[in-house]
């Protein structure tokens, strides 16, 4: 019996995305708060969004990411990586599909 629907904010996903990148640790977020980072906290200080957008048809979502890389990484492994991440985490969840992502990599920050 069901007894009503459940709805998820634009903002809750972007918390659930957000929360898988910070697991993974080889990418983040462009508005990452960097301590003492030099470059990096100034990046940061400028780009005011979070780097995800998200777009929402029913139980389907795109993605687009824009993040940093740690200096060293493979990107494209872990992008590949972190896109296979959000796909299970979004299904176990959310109950949704990624149908359409996009990772753009915006600088590298150095440990």
């Amino acid at each position: 019996m069901k007894l009503g629907q459940v709805l998820i904010s634009a903002e809750a996903l972007e918390q659930l995305i957000l929360g898988v990148i910070a697991e993974q640790g080889e990418l983040v977020p462009l508005n990452r708060t960097a301590g003492d980072e030099g470059l990096l906290e100034i990046l940061a200080k400028a780009y005011k969004g979070s780097g995800v957008e998200v777009s929402r048809m029913g139980e389907k979502v795109k993605l687009r990411l824009q993040l940093l890389a740690r200096y060293g990484v493979k990107i494209p492994e872990a992008a590949e990586k972190l896109l296979l991440r959000l796909r299970e985490r979004l299904r176990e969840l959310a109950e949704l599909e990624i149908v359409e992502a996009e990772i753009e990599i915006r600088g590298l920050w150095l440990d």
